[in-house]
């Protein structure tokens, strides 16, 4: 069953991204991505579900130091 969802993305500048979507199920999540070095990737995002905000929000980190030969994920992350 898909759900439908409210999303958004903006370049803040040339290497900098920010996205941000919600739901109607209640989850919101955003991402923030900076490319810092010919194509090294570092994102952090978070997911919070006002549902259930007692059980608190997820956060990720990620950075992607060459693309297609090492890629670290800590974390959730998009």
């Amino acid at each position: 069953m898909r759900i439908p969802s409210l999303w958004g993305q903006h370049a803040l500048d040339e290497t900098t991204i920010v996205k941000a979507r919600m739901n109607n199920a209640g989850k919101a999540s955003a991402l923030i991505q900076q490319e810092w070095h010919r194509k090294s990737v570092f994102t952090i995002s978070g997911e919070v579900d006002s549902k259930s905000i007692d059980k608190g929000a997820k956060v990720g980190l990620a950075s992607t130091l060459k693309p297609g030969v090492f890629i670290a994920h800590f974390g959730r992350v998009w």
